[in-house]
């Protein structure tokens, strides 16, 4: 079981640019990742790491910790980015070099889809495990956009409200049909999420 760690809080174990490779089996780090900024978010899956930080993400070979990809992106202060988890060939989303805009990687059919997702910058990216939809927020929360990764076609808008609020969280349900929401205003919004082909 590997569990990938990064130091923050008031007494780190690490300092907040390293990414430690933790083997829950052996119980210590078998591996490092060191950076020159501070490390906003990863992901984890079962071949790949991908780091984000304030203007790129970098994404590893999990086996050896080499290299894979770096991609450039807008001013991501959020860290925001999403794995496919539950197929084989990965599927990565990360901001866009132009705000509102994500995009993302198909690795399998190595191919590169921009989605002009929002016209201010990004809040929140929720992508599905098998890398199939997309969702999005910006920085105002009052809309919610659906994708379909593979024809970049939106499929569905969801209005979270007219007031502007700071979005904390956007997850799908298991089975990819209900879409929850997050914000600073304490509520919970979740939308159910019907697909063309349904």
């Amino acid at each position: 079981n590997l569990i990938a760690l990064v130091g923050g809080g008031e007494n780190p174990y690490a300092p907040s640019h390293r990414v430690l490779i933790w083997d829950d089996h052996v119980h210590k780090a078998i591996g490092e990742l060191s950076f020159r900024q501070v490390v906003l978010s990863m992901q984890l899956r079962r071949d790949a790491i991908a780091v984000a930080l304030r203007d790129r993400v970098y994404i590893y070979h999990l086996s050896d910790l080499s290299l894979r990809d770096k991609i450039y992106t807008t001013d991501n202060p959020h860290g925001l980015l999403c794995l496919s988890t539950a197929v084989q060939d990965m599927v990565l989303a990360c901001p866009s070099v132009t705000d509102g805009h994500v995009r993302v990687e198909l690795y399998g059919l190595r191919k590169t889809v921009l989605l002009e997702a929002h016209e201010s910058k990004l809040r929140a990216l929720a992508l599905t495990e098998d890398g199939t939809h997309l969702a999005t927020a910006s920085v105002k929360g009052t809309v919610i956009r659906v994708f379909q990764v593979s024809t970049s076609g939106l499929i569905a808008e969801f209005r979270r409200g007219v007031e502007r609020v700071n979005m904390t969280c956007l997850r799908w349900s298991w089975d990819h049909s209900h879409l929850a929401c997050c914000s600073d205003k304490g509520t919970t919004h979740v939308f159910r999420v019907v697909k063309p082909d349904h």
